[in-house]
């Protein structure tokens, strides 16, 4: 329950506070481009461990360049404050007036989950993007997710340094490339259990939207399939100290589940999301949403904000009329963007406006 937000020195609010009513499930958030509206989505954003939904630079985010600003948020009897302080370079973390040294931990007290316009073509576009979209969304479901990842990509810059550079040290390169296999099995594993329970939501939840097939590509996820995690294991240790001589010669590491892919396939057509139309890979999106929400909100007892911002005005109204029907049926808060809402804002008894 969001009893109040307050914005100091965060882009263009220099400070502002704003009063919420507690009970509200969706909040309607209009007013001109330009005004402040994604600005306020994006501060609630960071009540995640991710870098917000625009994935800015903590530095730019301070107004006209403030080399510190903070959002404060009152949610459900609780005090959560983050952001930047004078001349330091990580954010920091108060919950309930004590200060947390890990981000981690806003991922056992809240989900956050959003969709952007810039979204749109997620189905169809860069497999980087897709990755770190899922990745995200495990990580609320499975918060130690993102430890795991911190470890893997840190190896993982190591071991292509090394390559880089032409090192030889095989004790170094085990080392490292042991890390990678360790972490990685474990995020293979996950990503695996988290697409096989999506998949089943997906199939059988009740939604106006196209619900795709989501499948995992990736060589290691791969081997847990066909053989004992053991094996599947020593195959990736092995396969990376064989590939060593060629990676040095492509200058990266060439297996491992950072070159993995998540692709939704249309259930009906069976294509892939590259080859489906725009309106389809939208709705395979908000499919894919929805059904995280319903996977949350049956494993895990925690809050579950979810951000659309500006998602409305890219939908027709019977879709738009379609999104709010599916979305008034899981037990979330929404917050929604857009230059003009205040038709939409009887969609639930619990509902408020919010005009900036």
């Amino acid at each position: 329950m969001f009893d109040q937000i307050t914005l100091t020195r965060y882009r263009n609010y220099i400070d502002r506070r704003f009063m919420l009513d507690p009970q509200a499930r969706f909040t309607f958030v209009s007013g001109d481009n330009g005004a402040g509206k994604t600005n306020l989505l994006e501060a609630i954003s960071l009540l995640s461990t991710a870098r917000g939904l625009r994935s800015d630079s903590l530095q730019n985010i301070g107004h006209q360049q403030s080399n510190s600003w903070s959002v404060t948020v009152n949610f459900d009897e609780h005090t959560f404050s983050t952001g930047l302080k004078p001349e330091q370079s990580k954010r920091f973390l108060i919950i309930n007036s004590e200060e947390i040294k890990s981000m981690s931990t806003l991922d056992e007290w809240l989900g956050v989950v959003w969709l952007t316009p810039q979204m749109d073509g997620l189905f169809g576009g860069y497999s980087g993007e897709r990755r770190q979209f899922f990745d995200r969304l495990i990580q609320v479901f499975d918060p130690p997710h993102r430890g795991r990842l911190v470890r893997y990509e840190k190896a993982l810059r190591e071991r292509n340094k090394l390559i880089k550079e032409g090192e030889q040290n095989d004790a170094w390169f085990k080392s490292l490339e042991q890390t990678l296999v360790e972490t990685g099995m474990a995020l293979a594993a996950t990503r695996m259990s988290f697409i096989v329970r999506l998949n089943t939501i997906l199939e059988t939840q009740s939604t106006h939207f196209i619900a795709p097939q989501l499948q995992i590509h990736c060589a290691i996820t791969d081997r847990l399939t066909i053989e004992s995690a053991a094996a599947a294991e020593q195959y990736f240790f092995d396969e990376l100290q064989r590939l060593r001589p060629s990676d040095q010669h492509t200058g990266y590491t060439t297996i491992g589940i950072h070159k993995s892919d998540i692709q939704a396939v249309h259930p009906q057509k069976n294509v892939t999301g590259d080859l489906c139309s725009t309106g389809e890979q939208k709705a395979f999106l908000i499919a894919t949403i929805l059904g995280h929400a319903r996977l949350l909100k049956q494993t895990r007892d925690i809050p579950l904000i979810i951000l659309l911002d500006d998602v409305m005005s890219h939908l027709d109204e019977n879709r738009r009329q379609d999104l709010l029907s599916d979305l008034s049926e899981i037990d979330t808060y929404c917050w929604i963007s857009g230059t003009e809402l205040s038709s939409y804002l009887n969609v639930h008894p619990q509902t408020q406006h919010i005009e900036i």
